[in-house]
């Protein structure tokens, strides 16, 4: 073999022709790759993030971003069809491509979990969980945070997530330094789910900040612990998670002021229709409305249009 590639190609063509196979790509670095095998059953590409550089656009956007252009540009007959989280994704890719197939089916479930009791939870404990990089903008966090810890000089707030980019995370000591709210942040770095357990099971509400998700398998994670979400309302999957006085509040994007005031009521209790220690409660079983069972049953449904999303 000349290339690494040529290996992946061989080794995936001599398993999908031992026997009929389904493959389901979710990385996009490898898209070139699977798209060169020639004898699986049926071969599916997964999009867990949005497939465009300017999702905020309404109606969608037909430039594709350029880690997807083998997908969307060279191999878009190569592929069965794409995987996505959420109908409003679905509808944008159909609106602009041509894909034999978009299906629209989860990548990711709410375990259950027992709840910390409401005494034993910490109340100023903000969260954010997270790959601390550039798209990720945790940095929008920290401006939220700054600006509600004036009216709540207690809260604190803790980063759980890979560092992918060290320059980020040393751009975000140096703003909360410039901001006075450096002593009140801590980072804990990647967490193993069960350290994370602990941890998300006393929090008080969690902050979700990037400009996109195209769906949200932290905040789903999260709000299984019973940790509701302030939130910028961004495509694709925030309004399907984040519902207001139930699962938490949604603020338009970067409206750090709106957030800030959002998580402010929260924590006060000053939401007439719904109380922090309630939304506790309401946001774990908002969470459950999209467990294993659900999840799996959105998978079966699609069986019924799209025959070679599974081997019979």
């Amino acid at each position: 073999f000349n290339s690494e590639s040529e290996l992946f190609i061989f080794f995936m063509n001599e398993i999908a022709a031992a026997e009929p196979s389904v493959l389901i790509n979710d990385r996009p670095s490898l898209i070139n790759e699977v798209a060169a095998v020639t004898e699986a059953t049926a071969k599916w590409q997964y999009l867990h993030s949005v497939h465009t550089h300017n999702p905020e656009r309404v109606g969608g956007s037909k430039h594709y971003v350029d880690y997807l252009k083998p997908l969307f540009a060279t191999h878009i007959n190569d592929f069965d069809g794409v995987m996505v989280a959420t109908e409003e994704q679905k509808a944008e890719i159909d609106k602009f491509f041509h894909f034999k197939e978009v299906v629209v089916v989860p990548d990711t479930f709410a375990d259950a979990h027992d709840l910390v009791p409401i005494k034993k939870r910490d109340r100023n404990k903000i969260v954010y969980l997270g790959r601390i990089s550039p798209e990720k903008e945790p940095q929008e966090a920290i401006k939220i945070f700054a600006k509600a810890k004036k009216q709540l000089p207690d809260l604190h707030l803790d980063f759980y997530g890979y560092v992918s980019d060290q320059d980020v995370e040393n751009g975000m000591i140096a703003y909360s330094k410039e901001l006075g709210v450096d002593t009140a942040i801590q980072y804990h770095g990647y967490q193993t789910d069960e350290e994370l357990a602990k941890e998300l099971g006393t929090a008080a509400a969690l902050l979700s900040v990037s400009s996109s998700e195209a769906f949200g398998m932290n905040i789903l994670q999260a709000m299984s612990y019973g940790v509701p979400v302030i939130a910028y309302n961004v495509k694709y999957g925030l309004n399907l998670l984040v519902e207001k006085d139930v699962s938490g509040y949604l603020a338009p994007l970067g409206e750090s002021k709106a957030a800030a005031d959002h998580l402010v009521r929260l924590l006060t209790d000053a939401t007439p229709n719904a109380k922090w220690a309630d939304m506790v409660n309401t946001t774990y079983q908002k969470s459950q409305t999209f467990d294993a069972k659900a999840a799996w049953q959105q998978w079966q449904d699609q069986l019924a249009t799209v025959p070679n999303l599974f081997l019979r």
